[in-house]
């Protein structure tokens, strides 16, 4: 299995990874010119298809999984033929990952908001320092007014979390309720936040319209 990115030691539900199945001798020695096909088998993932192996293999293929259930779980392969033929892949922990963004109500003009990743008992997951995000922004104002930015970016623009949270601060110049949709990598449930700016504490706010911003 390959190792999980960063400090974690598990995958998240949904979350792709890689195995490579190398077929062995009884001397431990790779068969280079095996050509048989191989099934896999467990509840716990979305397994791939049935694979041929060919001479471009030369005993050696990887493959992709999801984990489809928390827990620690682990997979089976074998030979369609030569049923003695197999393995059981190593343990591999799945976790369900919700990535929220942490309402609240402050005054017009420059905030901190929280972002933070949980687990399913609502533990914040500390040992995250890969997952990264977008936000999508909706405004209940006239304007497009509100501005994010953050401390801590991605090599590829996106936020990044550290020991499972990060900081991201918006910017308003009205009193608006400004919705924050996470969208992250990999892809975890999201949950919005509602920040309230200004002066509308104590009212209902039901807008006509939202302006929308990607």
């Amino acid at each position: 299995v390959v190792t999980p990115p960063a400090d974690r030691d598990f995958f998240y539900l949904n979350e792709s990874f890689e195995n490579t199945i190398t077929v062995l001798d009884h001397n431990d020695e790779i068969i280079t010119n095996y050509q048989g096909i191989i099934t896999f088998s467990g509840s716990s993932f979305t397994l791939p298809n049935d694979y041929t192996y060919t001479s471009e293999n030369a005993g050696v293929a990887s493959f992709y999984l999801q984990g489809a259930n928390e827990g620690i779980e682990n997979y089976q392969v074998a030979d369609t033929t030569y049923s003695e033929t197999k393995t059981t892949s190593e343990d591999i922990e799945i976790k369900e990952g919700k990535i929220i963004v942490v309402s609240k109500f402050t005054p017009i003009g420059k905030t901190a908001v929280g972002v933070k990743i949980v687990d399913s008992a609502g533990n914040i997951i500390a040992n995250d320092n890969s997952t990264v995000f977008t936000l999508s922004v909706s405004e209940s104002g006239d304007r497009e007014s509100c501005k994010v930015s953050s401390s801590s970016y991605s090599e590829s623009g996106d936020f990044a979390v550290k020991n499972g949270t990060a900081i991201v601060y918006l910017e308003d110049d009205e009193a608006e309720l400004v919705l924050l949709t996470p969208n992250s990598t990999p892809s975890l449930i999201g949950v919005t936040g509602e920040i309230l700016f200004g002066s509308m504490k104590n009212r209902t706010i039901v807008p006509e319209r939202w302006r929308i911003k990607r």
